[in-house]
């Protein structure tokens, strides 16, 4: 059997464990962003270049020779 304990150590453990599961849920949901904002990078990276720009930006400047240096290839 177990001796009876008072109700403010009651309440303390209560507390403690709402606090404890508080910060679990915290961690989980930061967690859970930080995986979204990295499938929403990885996805705008993809994405890049799919559409032929790569991941970093392209100089227009470049871009503009290339397409000159392609039309006069045809």
């Amino acid at each position: 059997m177990r001796p009876e304990r008072g109700e403010r150590a009651e309440r303390a453990e209560r507390a403690e464990r709402a606090e404890r599961a508080e910060r679990a849920e915290r961690a989980e949901r930061a967690e859970r962003a930080e995986r979204a904002e990295g499938a929403v990078r990885a996805g705008r990276a993809v994405g890049a270049v799919r559409a032929g720009r790569g991941a970093r930006p392209v100089d227009p400047s470049s871009r503009a020779a290339d397409a000159a240096l392609d039309n006069s290839q045809r």
